[in-house]
């Protein structure tokens, strides 16, 4: 295998495949990179759950595939001088890397060791913009349970129904929800849950705006094609919480306030709050205002901001970081927030409008003071 390559071009795909190389396997080529020389380069990183495959353009003079050490040669792609780099690898598997005046000479892998990634064998799939599925990737994959008690949960659900997608991710406290529009290529309804791993890989691969992404999933395995790469996972298996029913909407008290105003005064009042010193964020919802407080040994903290409506001077408590992940989610300058209770969980919703994204936080019981 012979080919000459742009160092960053070479560079960029190796950065991308060489997140899902396997950082220690029973099978040691799973702990390489795939290189595959033929019309250009196709660099593939797998480790068993998840795997990346990207195409890169080079001169390729001598057809033939091989693996190599994926952080040694990270490491030595991102060393070398902005220049052209030209790789051969003798039938002795050592490969001569020169860049400039410098040279390497590293030892591979037989291509031949390396796992086949999996075959999605569904024709079926769902399109939607690079945006939009970074958007509800980033906007809800923060709540997937990190238990491994139900599997299931700590991945996410992708339920498709008549021209829309719903992403749901939960994990015992709290539960994220975002819909995109998107068009499928059979007009079928579809659920299927992706690891939350595989979605924070994907989600950096995903470059935005208005490009097309093709979601494909299998019996056990989904594929998602873009226009640089190709990433495949696994799918989980289990019953996953049915969203429509766990989300309580007949809530008595709704009010509107500005998602900065909040995320603002809670981040404040949680820096008394740490992992040894761990305390609720009181909220008392008042007419036109909401009062935040919280006391550790380190001292107490008090903030308010305005808000549209009343609570009635209710008291209700919550995990400061669950609170915070979910303002910092939403992508409106204002918001609906729905309660019923101080036992009952808080409702973030838009404040008009189609409801694109819901967050449900269960508060957490407060002591008397």
């Amino acid at each position: 295998m012979k080919f000459t390559c742009e160092k960053a071009l070479l560079q960029s795909a190796v950065n991308m495949v060489f997140r899902t190389a396997a950082a220690k396997s029973t099978i040691p080529a799973l702990e390489g990179i795939l290189i595959e020389a033929g019309h250009g380069l196709t660099l593939t990183g797998y480790n068993m759950q998840t795997g990346i495959r990207t195409r890169v353009s080079a001169d390729v003079s001598r057809e033939g595939c091989i693996v190599i050490d994926a952080k040694l040669f990270s490491d030595l792609i991102r060393k070398l001088p902005d220049d052209v780099v030209s790789v051969s690898v003798s039938n002795d598997f050592v490969a001569e890397i020169r860049c400039g005046v410098a040279r390497f000479e590293i030892m591979c892998m037989d291509a031949a060791d390396y796992p086949d990634l999996p075959e999605v064998d569904a024709a079926s799939g769902l399109q939607l913009e690079e945006e939009a599925l970074r958007s509800m990737i980033n906007g809800a994959v923060f709540c997937a349970s990190e238990s491994e008690a139900r599997p299931v949960h700590t991945g996410m659900l992708f339920d498709y129904k008549s021209g829309t997608v719903t992403g749901v991710a939960v994990d015992g406290y709290r539960l994220a929800l975002r819909r995109e529009d998107c068009t499928c290529t059979t007009g079928q309804d579809m659920k299927f849950v992706v690891p939350a791993v595989s979605l924070r890989e994907l989600e950096k691969i995903l470059t935005g705006g208005e490009n097309i992404v093709t979601m494909i999933p299998g019996k056990r395995h989904i594929l998602f094609k873009t226009e640089k790469a190709e990433l495949i996972s696994r799918l989980l298996d289990g019953e996953f919480l049915n969203y429509d029913k766990a989300v309580p909407r007949a809530n008595p008290i709704t009010f509107n306030a500005a998602t900065r105003d909040i995320a603002h005064c809670v981040d404040r009042v949680s820096l008394i709050i740490n992992e040894s010193l761990k305390s609720p964020v009181r909220m008392t919802i008042g007419d036109g205002q909401i009062n935040f407080a919280s006391s550790t040994a380190l001292g107490s903290v008090s903030d308010s901001c305005q808000i549209v409506g009343t609570g009635g001077d209710m008291e209700i408590g919550f995990n400061n970081r669950y609170l915070l992940d979910a303002l910092k989610a939403v992508p409106d300058d204002e918001i609906k927030i729905e309660l019923s209770g101080p036992t009952a969980p808080m409702i973030i919703v838009p404040k008009e409008g189609a409801e694109r994204y819901l967050y449900m936080i269960l508060p957490v019981r407060l002591r008397k003071v």
